[in-house]
């Protein structure tokens, strides 16, 4: 007999003697109650079901990232093995890798970035870079970084990004300066004359008065004579002694663009007190190493800035061109004569012509009076041009003082 049938009947027979108090049997699946079958996969020989296989070992945790980079996580854990009836548990993943740092430390953002317990300028990374407390004096600006090293000076650029002042030192005029030219017209009212001197006394002896004697074809009636001349003498030929020209000048004036002896540029940096004592900012590095404070005007500098420099920020342009003129005529006067007249009538032509011989002056004995008479065939007078020339200055304007630490 089988090994089936046999728990069959055993079944059967203990179920007939608890038959009072009632046996129901599931002939459908009588073998899903076999103690003698194991759980899924299971052979028929073994009381319990094989476990499924273990689970995979958990990945190893991250490690943070070193000098402010991101650590990487560790790798997840492999997933546990399937466990059979009556099997164990599967293995659990591995944990979460650690977090690295967020970067390097930024030295005027007030955050301690690469999490080492120090901010901006307390932390040794920006100490080493340039990076200083620097206390601003009351009434002035900073930290400043001066430029006068280039010509034109580099833009403001981080961190040094507000331009505070540009400019420079001693405005200079370039070569190249253009005046309207000048002319003159000859003159239209030059008047020749010579120069005599009069005598008190008969034969040109005794004191004398000096005057100028015009030839303007006119005939001119000498008042009363204080000075009582007797006879006079000419000291010079005939020259144009006076009139003038009109000027006439052409083009436009024009100067060069002014230039900076020496350009310069201010840049401010917009700073934290982060790292540095309450009355500190955390001043960025400079090309040269100094930090520098800046206010209007020309102020003398604060003891801690005594490296101290005037820039402006302006220049006043004075240039001008000296306005066209024209010098006293001069030319030829040919033909020119004055004579001395009978004091009793005007001028009726029969005095003595003035030369440089003496000739007596005909005086009226109760008036003592005379008269001068002028001929003048031609004067052809000319004058020299003067002026369009550059004058004016320029002048630096809108002054900035700059003061550095001194290094």
């Amino acid at each position: 007999m089988s090994r089936t049938n046999t728990t069959a009947s055993l079944i059967f027979v203990l179920c007939v003697s608890a038959l009072p108090a009632g046996c129901t049997i599931d002939f459908d699946a009588p073998f899903a109650q076999d103690p003698f079958y194991g759980g899924a996969g299971g052979t028929e020989q073994d009381a319990a079901g094989t476990g499924g296989s273990t689970g995979g070992t958990g990945g190893t945790a991250g490690t943070g990232g070193a000098g402010g980079e991101s650590g990487t996580g560790g790798s997840t854990g492999g997933t546990g093995g399937t466990g059979g009836t009556g099997g164990s548990t599967g293995g659990t993943g591995g944990s979460t890798g650690g977090t690295g740092g967020s970067g390097a430390e930024d030295c005027l953002n007030g955050v301690d970035d690469d999490l080492d317990g120090l901010t901006d300028c307390a932390d040794t990374d920006c100490a080493q870079l340039g990076y200083a407390c620097v206390e601003i004096p009351n009434g002035w600006d900073g930290p400043v970084a001066l430029q006068t090293d280039k010509d034109p000076p580099e833009p403001c650029s981080a961190p040094w990004t507000v331009e505070q002042a540009n400019g420079g030192i001693n405005p200079i005029a370039p070569p190249g300066a253009t005046c309207p030219s000048c002319n003159c017209d000859p003159s239209a009212n030059a008047v020749c004359g010579m120069d005599v001197l009069f005598y008190d006394q008969p034969g040109c002896v005794g004191n004398t008065q000096a005057d100028v004697l015009s030839a303007d074809g006119t005939c001119i009636n000498v008042g009363m004579q204080s000075f009582g001349p007797q006879s006079v003498r000419a000291t010079s030929g005939f020259s144009v002694t006076s009139g003038d020209c009109n000027p006439v000048s052409s083009g436009t004036e024009s100067f060069p663009d002014p230039i900076w002896e020496v350009p310069a540029r201010a840049c401010r940096a917009i700073v934290l007190r982060a790292g540095c004592a309450s009355d500190e900012v955390c001043a960025p590095p400079t090309n040269d190493g100094s930090v520098c404070v800046v206010r209007e005007g020309s102020q003398a500098c604060p003891a801690a800035f005594g490296d101290r420099t005037v820039i402006y920020k302006n220049i006043d342009d004075g240039r001008t061109c000296t306005a066209c003129s024209c010098s006293p005529p001069s030319g030829n006067c040919g033909g020119s004569e004055i004579s001395v007249e009978d004091p009793s009538g005007g001028c009726p032509g029969v005095g003595d012509v003035i030369s440089t011989a003496c000739v007596a002056v005909p005086v009226h004995p109760t008036f003592e009076t005379f008269s001068l008479e002028s001929w003048v065939s031609s004067v052809n007078a000319t004058c020299s041009p003067e002026g369009g020339d550059p004058t004016g200055n320029l002048t630096a304007a809108g002054p900035v003082t700059v003061c550095c630490s001194v290094n």
